[in-house]
């Protein structure tokens, strides 16, 4: 049987995890592909097949070509220079961990508005990674997760409330409640909203 020709998406990581001794998992938001699952084999023991280290928020191009299972396989990754300030700041990478898992949990595979979903997203981290303070980035993260839903279809965008730590929280709970899973990372949100109101 040929060999499938690889083909190249514009993405960015949302999610990594291993999978055997040396390859990841990877949940990439595509520009035109929308949310897709890719396997990046030896992604964990070796630098050198794909540039640079595979990790959460690492946005470029992805050489992808047909497995022999279900998966997508990572031929090969072109890095682009995209929000260097993400993992220097403990604040704004709980909220990009918080938006790319409720990117995860809201959005199905194969589902389309590949490019509405990836400027939401490439635009929300863009966005954090030039915040300055703890109130900005958590602006930022309410403005993002607000379009997220609304692009998912499960908020009026005419409902859409304004930036307030209890909003947050409710935009939180109503992400929840649609993707019927619970956030990993919002123990940690709620904890800078909290340190945010004892100053």
């Amino acid at each position: 049987m040929a060999t499938l020709p690889a083909h190249t998406l514009e993405g960015i990581i949302i999610r990594a995890h291993p999978s055997g001794e040396s390859d990841l998992v990877l949940r990439i938001i595509c520009r035109d592909e929308g949310k897709i699952s890719a396997m990046a084999k030896h992604a964990r023991t070796s630098k050198r097949r794909y540039g640079s280290r595979l990790d959460l928020f690492d946005r470029g191009s992805f050489e992808l070509k047909k497995g022999r299972g279900s998966l997508l396989l990572v031929d090969k990754f072109s890095p682009a220079p995209a929000f260097r300030n993400l993992r220097d700041d403990l604040a704004r990478l709980t909220i990009a961990s918080v938006i790319c898992e409720s990117f995860d949990y809201l959005l199905l595979e194969g589902a389309g508005d590949g490019d509405d979903v990836f400027s939401l997203l490439n635009s929300g981290l863009e966005a954090l990674d030039q915040t300055r303070t703890l109130k900005e980035s958590l602006r930022a993260c309410h403005t993002v997760l607000g379009n997220l839903l609304t692009l998912a279809g499960f908020l009026d965008p005419a409902q859409q409330p304004e930036p307030s730590a209890k909003n947050l929280f409710r935009l939180l709970q109503h992400l929840e409640t649609c993707s019927e899973k619970e956030l990993q990372s919002k123990a940690s949100l709620i904890q800078l909203v909290e340190s945010l109101r004892a100053t």
